[in-house]
């Protein structure tokens, strides 16, 4: 959402792991990470207005992840962690 007009853009601190250079890629599996953490869940259509949102309790990330994907309107999910609020991942349809 860098070239965004939406009311939703934002621009805060990512915080990465020291000694990692390149962002990790994943394709149809769900990283350990976010397995076991409060996760939001907000979805957003093609012009980047968010849809539908939810929260993912531990071990609810996949399950919630796949519903708001079942919204045909929802092209990509931005997950944050919920209790700190840092930005996690962008989760995009194939």
């Amino acid at each position: 959402m860098t070239n965004t007009q939406s009311p939703y853009k934002g621009s805060h601190a990512i915080f990465i792991w020291e000694g990692q250079w390149e962002a990790g890629v994943y394709q149809n599996v769900l990283p350990e990470v976010m397995k076991n953490r409060i996760l939001s869940l907000r979805g957003f259509d093609s012009r980047d207005m968010l849809i539908e949102a939810t929260l993912a309790q531990p071990g609810e990330a996949k399950e919630q992840i796949l519903s708001l994907l079942g919204n045909d309107k929802v092209v990509f999910i931005l997950a944050h962690n919920a209790k700190q609020g840092c930005f996690s991942c962008r989760i995009e349809r194939e």
